[in-house]
C-alpha cells in the first residue's frame, strides 16, 4: 500500500491509470480532456527545484502545456498548486492506485470462473452450481475490476484457483467432469438430472 508521499515513477503504468482516471482524463491546469496519448505527470515542484517523485507533488496535464511550463514556477505557484491537487485530488489518486494494485494482486494465480465456464461449455445453471459449491468452500474471490481504460467496472469479477474448479466441477455430476455433460444434460446416454 503506498501513501501520497510514496515514491514512485512517473511511468508507473498503474500511476498512470489511477491518476487518469481521478482527474477524469483532464489536464489539471487548463481543463482540457485528453487523450491516452497526450497527457503527462508533471511535478508540481519540479525535481531540480527539489521536488520529489510522490503523489502529492504530481498533477496530470498536457504533454504540450508540460514542455511549455519546463521547470518555471515560483513559491506562490507551487503554494497554491499543490493546495488545490491536495484538496481535490490527491487522496483518491492513492486510493484509486492501491485498488487497482490490490486487484492485480489477488487476481494473480486465479482464473476467471467466467473463462472457465465458458472454455467449459457451462450453461448457466452449471456455472451457478460451481460458484455456489466454490462458495461454501471459501475458494471464490470477488473483486471489482478495473478496465484497460482505468474504470472501475459496476459489476464484480469472480475467480478461483483453476485445479480447485476443475475438481469441483467434477464432483458437480459424479466423477463426470462438466465439459463432458452436453446440452441435455445426459452423458452416454445416461440422465444427470433428478
Amino acid at each position: 500500500m503506498i501513501d501520497k508521499e510514496s515514491i514512485i515513477p512517473r511511468t508507473d503504468p498503474i500511476l498512470r491509470i489511477a491518476m487518469y482516471e481521478v482527474y477524469e482524463a483532464k489536464c489539471f491546469y487548463t481543463g482540457m480532456i485528453l487523450n491516452v496519448d497526450e497527457y503527462d505527470i508533471d511535478h508540481i515542484n519540479p525535481k531540480n527545484k527539489g521536488g520529489k517523485d510522490c503523489i502529492s507533488n504530481y498533477v496530470l496535464c498536457s504533454s504540450r502545456i508540460n514542455r511549455m511550463k519546463n521547470d518555471k514556477v515560483d513559491e506562490y505557484f507551487i503554494e497554491r498548486v499543490t493546495l488545490i491537487n491536495t484538496l481535490l485530488f490527491v487522496d483518491d489518486v492513492v486510493n484509486t492506485y492501491n485498488n487497482i494494485a490490490l486487484n492485480r494482486k489477488l487476481a494473480k494465480g486465479k482464473y476467471s470462473i467466467d473463462t472457465f465456464a465458458k472454455e467449459n461449455n457451462l450453461t448457466l445453471s452449471q456455472k451457478q452450481k460451481l460458484v455456489r459449491e466454490l462458495r461454501k468452500k471459501g475458494e471464490v474471490l470477488s473483486t471489482t475490476f478495473i478496465t484497460t481504460t482505468g474504470k472501475k467496472s459496476s459489476s464484480l469479477k469472480l475467480y478461483a484457483d483453476y485445479e480447485i474448479m476443475k475438481s469441483m466441477s467434477g464432483l458437480a455430476y459424479g466423477d463426470v467432469g462438466i465439459s463432458q455433460v452436453n446440452e441435455a444434460g445426459t452423458v452416454s446416454g445416461r440422465s444427470l438430472r433428478s
